[in-house]
């Protein structure tokens, strides 16, 4: 069996995609990647928001789902 090495760079930071998906409202893989594709990022960052995930004062500046497995967010 083959390994891969996942390299998240500088100021990205990979979110537990399973618990968001399974304890966040709206936030399926399909609904989240539409989010991304059409630029609603304030969306996303309402509910990590409320859901605790992100701090309250965080903004979100980018995100990236990626194979519906590794979910990546950019902050500022």
């Amino acid at each position: 069996m083959s390994q891969f090495l996942l390299v998240i760079p500088e100021g990205w930071t990979q979110l537990d995609w399973q618990y968001i998906t399974n304890n966040v409202p709206n936030m399926s893989g399909p609904a989240v990647a539409s989010m991304i594709q059409s630029g609603v990022l304030s969306d996303i960052e309402a509910g990590l928001k409320e859901a605790g995930i992100i701090p309250p004062d965080a903004s979100l500046v980018d995100a990236k789902l990626i194979d519906d497995t590794y979910f990546m967010v950019k902050l500022g």
